[in-house]
């Protein structure tokens, strides 16, 4: 089942455009939302198969806040 989601995730993720995100993520979070650098860096990620909504260890952000950010990026991809 996993990887038949993997699969539906990628078909849907093809026709989305990081612009369309990044504005959607501005619209929602204003001025502390993501560099458009890194909506790419999450776009490579999701494209390459990794769909997870939890965090790295590296991230700096509160795990709340990078859940959060996580969760609305997949959601507006979508």
């Amino acid at each position: 089942i996993g990887d038949r989601r993997v699969r539906e995730d990628r078909r849907v993720l093809k026709g989305k455009m990081a612009h369309e995100t990044k504005a959607n993520l501005d619209e929602h979070y204003g001025v502390s939302a993501s560099l458009i650098r890194l909506v790419y860096c999450w776009f490579g990620t999701f494209r390459s198969g990794h769909m997870s909504t939890c965090p790295s260890e590296l991230s700096r952000r509160p795990l709340e806040v990078a859940i959060q950010v996580a969760k609305s990026l997949k959601k507006s991809m979508m």
